[in-house]
């Protein structure tokens, strides 16, 4: 999936659910977490950042500092959810996203072959609508940037936040 969607569609449904966390600039800068497991392949570990086997620790983490410095977790729990998303949207992509990296290499997907077929005024259904895929993360130096589906959660986050906006 591409960067723009992997930011702009956990920052809409977080703008949308805690319109208030936005009257600080945080939740423009904690996003920068909804791009972090992506740095595995940086790394050359690919799968590395989509593990929960290090991003609970550094969630924990997070969340110790901040206890310490102020005394809440707001800010944890918008890097978690940033984070999480980022996972979510993977799986929801292909995949694969392997949970216990580097104990399992294997990861989970989902893909959606369902093909339907308009026919004059009838229509039918080829192939399962969802299917679970199992692969391991390969080594891959490709990034892609930009797509029109990141495009467009660009502008869906624009549309949502001058309208609610305007609103007030």
């Amino acid at each position: 999936m591409d960067l723009l969607t992997h930011i702009f569609l956990p920052l809409t449904a977080l703008y949308v659910v805690k319109r208030e966390a936005f009257n600080t600039p945080y939740p423009f800068l904690l996003v920068l977490f909804a791009i972090l497991p992506d740095f595995d392949k940086l790394i050359g570990m690919p799968g590395l950042f989509h593990s929960l086997v290090t991003l609970f620790p550094l969630i924990l983490f997070i969340l110790l500092f901040e206890k310490l410095v102020k005394g809440t977790s707001m800010h944890t729990s918008m890097a978690a959810f940033f984070i999480s998303s980022h996972l979510v949207l993977d799986i929801l992509d292909g995949g694969p996203v392997p949970f216990f990296y580097p104990f399992i290499k294997t990861g989970i997907g989902l893909e959606f072959p369902l093909k339907i077929t308009f026919h004059s005024l009838t229509f039918s259904f080829q192939d399962a609508p969802m299917r679970l895929v199992y692969a391991v993360p390969k080594m891959s130096f490709t990034y892609e940037l930009l797509s029109g589906f990141g495009v467009a959660s660009l502008f869906l986050f624009v549309f949502v936040y001058l309208a609610r906006r305007q609103g007030e």
